[in-house]
């Protein structure tokens, strides 16, 4: 059969094929895709992966609802690219076909193969250092329970014998399946030894600080792993870890989703912009990622030393009812903390035992839209990690931090490709990576004057 004559009886999806009801609701199916992101991928007519920014489902569901609409809908993928929706396959669960490229007929496509990081390591995912990864790959009793593992698992050992990863004898229909999920871990082996087209291999390893022989390699327990609350919303596939120094690279395949990267205090900055240009971001950005801690945890103390320093730094930036507050002395700053952390005896009632300094911070405040509970000391925090985040996202408190933050996020996050090329599969290493920097880089705090300490303050991009 022609590709040409595959797309064919494959077909794609229009407007008004979404809004045919027959066995399926069809455009039912299409938002929820839309909404789930790259938990539900999308495959495009080219056979191609596509996991859709669910930032932009309203827009697109208004516009397949409104018979008016006759523009082209287009619908864009995580890392800001978009495509016209007649790009998109109907696949099965549109009421399609099974597509050639992602069928097995026995067992209903990719998703039903046991082979992805988090097949092989549930639980707690997978920990391990450079010598353990390839025996812990080629030996995983998962992986050499099936054909498609044995296969998987042979890949592997030509990749540790310096061979040519053999891609023209895998069947296809297993294809899909080690290309966007066992790749993940292919890549990482071809990377440690050596076989992956790596431009920027020594700048990499001198920037994570050790050997890519030295260093542990985490493979999280759930696929398309969110990071958590102290390290934003972005999804990665993996980490890489200098275990002397604690710096971390995330693998991400997903750079550009919308959300909030890893909190400041865990991106390393690069020694090439240690400039005088960026200068004062990085004092202000390292005051952040570094607060002293004296007084508690750095959730406490981030936004109270963080704005001290603001005050520092750009004071014309700050609105003058939160000014007439600062700076905070060490002692201020630990006595709210403390209410914060350990009085449960106190509420909007008790501002007299905050320092005169905070109270001054809260003259005026309407505090009626505050719901009950909430303390006096935890307004505080919230009031001053959001003149923070509105003095450098809004007020340009600091001009090089949107160029700083982008190279920053570059350099701490690593994109592995796994690629059939020429009856091979080969391993391209994109480093520093880009893609997170193609979209709206700005501070992001999630905090509550009820719960301040919450989130740390983070970098967002959009």
């Amino acid at each position: 059969m022609l590709f040409r004559e595959l797309i064919t009886e494959a077909n794609n999806l229009t407007k008004a094929e979404l809004l045919k009801v027959r066995d399926v609701n069809r455009l039912e199916v299409f938002l929820q895709k839309i909404a789930a992101g790259s938990e539900s991928p999308f495959t495009t007519t080219d056979g191609q992966r596509f996991d859709a920014d669910p930032s932009q489902l309203e827009q697109i569901k208004q516009q397949l609802e409104d018979p008016e609409y006759k523009g082209q809908i287009t619908v864009r993928n995580t890392q800001g690219q978009s495509i016209p929706i007649g790009k998109l396959a109907k696949t099965k669960e549109f009421g399609g076909q099974q597509l050639a490229w992602d069928a097995d007929p026995e067992a209903g496509g990719k998703e039903s193969f046991v082979v992805k990081p988090s097949d092989l390591w549930p639980g707690e995912g997978g920990n391990f250092t450079a010598t353990q990864l390839f025996p812990t790959v080629i030996n995983n009793k998962t992986l050499n329970s099936s054909e498609i593992g044995k296969t998987i698992v042979n890949i592997a050992k030509q990749i540790q014998a310096g061979q040519p990863a053999d891609w023209a004898t895998v069947d296809k229909k297993f294809q899909p399946a080690i290309r966007d999920y066992a790749g993940e871990y292919l890549g990482v082996l071809a990377l440690i030894n050596g076989t992956a087209n790596f431009p920027n291999r020594d700048a990499f390893v001198k920037h994570l600080g050790a050997g890519l022989d030295k260093i542990n390699y985490f493979f999280p327990a759930k696929p398309n792993f969110p990071l958590g609350d102290s390290l934003g919303g972005v999804d990665i596939d993996g980490a890489f870890t200098n275990m002397d120094s604690g710096n971390v690279i995330y693998i991400s395949s997903k750079g550009g989703k919308k959300g909030a990267p890893p909190s400041l205090n865990n991106l390393k900055i690069p020694e090439n912009l240690r400039t005088q240009e960026y200068a004062r971001e990085i004092e202000f950005i390292e005051t952040l990622q570094n607060p002293d801690t004296s007084a508690g945890p750095a959730s406490y103390t981030q936004s109270l030393i963080g704005i001290n320093k603001l005050f520092e730094l750009a004071p014309d930036s700050i609105p003058q009812n939160i000014a007439r507050g600062l700076p905070f002395s060490a002692d201020d700053i630990a006595r709210i903390v403390d209410m914060q952390r350990n009085r449960k005896d106190v509420d909007l009632k008790n501002i007299s035992e905050l320092p005169e300094t905070a109270q001054k911070m809260l003259e005026g405040i309407d505090f009626s839209k505050y719901r009950e509970g909430v303390k006096p000391s935890g307004v505080v925090m919230y009031l001053c990690a959001k003149t923070i985040v509105n003095a450098v996202n809004k007020t340009n408190a600091m001009p090089n931090f949107p160029p700083l933050a982008r190279e920053i996020l570059q350099h701490n996050f690593i994109q592995i490709f796994a690629r059939p090329k020429g009856g091979e599969l080969k391993f391209d290493v994109l480093w520093p990576n880009r893609e997170m920097g193609t979209g709206k880089v700005e501070l992001y705090y999630k905090g509550s004057a009820n719960e301040p300490n919450k989130q740390r303050l983070s970098f967002s991009v959009s």
